[in-house]
């Protein structure tokens, strides 16, 4: 009994639209993998970037403690807040929305901060100086808090500090975390 020439064009077109669907499936869950794995990069680069910059703004609040303190090794205090950290060229989209709009809006609310630390600084330059020490806090602390989080979203080994004498961590949690 030979096969009917309907039922031979129905398997062939069953069959060519179940290998397009397997073959668009496939290529669907391979880019999605790539771009997950792109994201982790993504993700490490920024956290680095973020925590050195959380480091640098840790910096600034501890050299004023010691220069109020009259340390012999602190700087004269700042009326300015670390510049913007220097985040790599990403591909935002691998990211979490959220964490892509932080970080997209915080060189604009950095440099915001700037300017009315210089137009405070002309008019009072102890208050600019405190001022830059709580912005440098806050957004050294919220770096700090932006940078774990993508850690621990990407399942990224957390940051060691164990080899260094100063966790800058501690130092911005205890004074600026509500």
């Amino acid at each position: 009994m030979a096969a009917s020439p309907a039922w031979f064009l129905t398997s062939t077109v069953v069959a060519t639209v179940l290998a397009t669907t397997a073959n668009y499936v496939l290529k669907f869950v391979d880019e999605r993998r790539g771009r997950k794995s792109k994201g982790r990069i993504e993700a490490l680069r920024i956290a680095v970037a973020l925590e050195r910059y959380a480091a640098e703004c840790a910096d600034v609040v501890g050299n004023q403690e010691a220069w109020v303190q009259g340390a012999p090794f602190a700087r004269p205090p700042s009326t300015q807040i670390p510049s913007a950290p220097k985040l790599p060229e990403v591909d935002w989209q691998t990211l979490p929305v959220a964490t892509s709009s932080r970080m997209i809006a915080l060189e604009n609310e950095l440099f915001l901060v700037t300017a009315s630390l210089s137009e405070l600084a002309l008019i009072d330059a102890d208050a600019a100086v405190e001022r830059a020490r709580w912005f440098s806090g806050k957004y050294g602390l919220r770096a700090l808090e932006t940078a774990e989080r993508l850690r621990v979203d990407f399942a990224l080994m957390p940051l060691d500090l164990t080899s260094v004498e100063w966790d800058f961590r501690e130092q911005l949690r205890a004074e600026f975390q509500a």
